[in-house]
């Protein structure tokens, strides 16, 4: 069996502790985004996201709010919210949330990036 050469990095900052979500959004204007992907629960709202989208506006950086995430999301879950970031143009992929926000978030980051036709089950 033999495999194409390719170079992989997926650059991830997990930022965990009291206080570290008010600086998300100061860390993500260091990237200077033209747009970003928040992911997020879509079954109860966290009270951080009014402050993150509120210091988002201030800083005049524009996002797309996607509020579907579920606990142990389906391919078929990443491949929709990916369609989402890819069509908005986003350029950065900031979850907001417990594990499976947080995995949902490298996986859109990384099929984004790297699109090809069996989705996340190619990876």
């Amino acid at each position: 069996m033999s495999y194409k050469a390719f170079d992989f990095s997926l650059p991830t900052r997990i930022c965990f502790g009291v206080g570290e979500s008010e600086k998300a959004a100061q860390f993500a204007a260091q990237l200077n985004p033209k747009k970003i992907m928040i992911m997020t629960y879509g079954d109860f709202r966290l009270p951080l996201l009014d402050k993150l989208l509120a210091d988002l506006d201030a800083l005049k950086i524009d996002y797309v709010l996607y509020d579907h995430c579920t606990g142990n999301p389906r391919a078929e879950q990443i491949d929709a919210a990916t369609e989402v970031c890819v069509e908005n143009g986003c350029d950065l992929v900031l979850g907001v949330g417990g594990g499976s926000v947080i995995d949902s978030a490298k996986a859109v980051a990384l099929l984004a990036k790297n699109p090809n036709e069996g989705g996340i089950w190619s990876y």
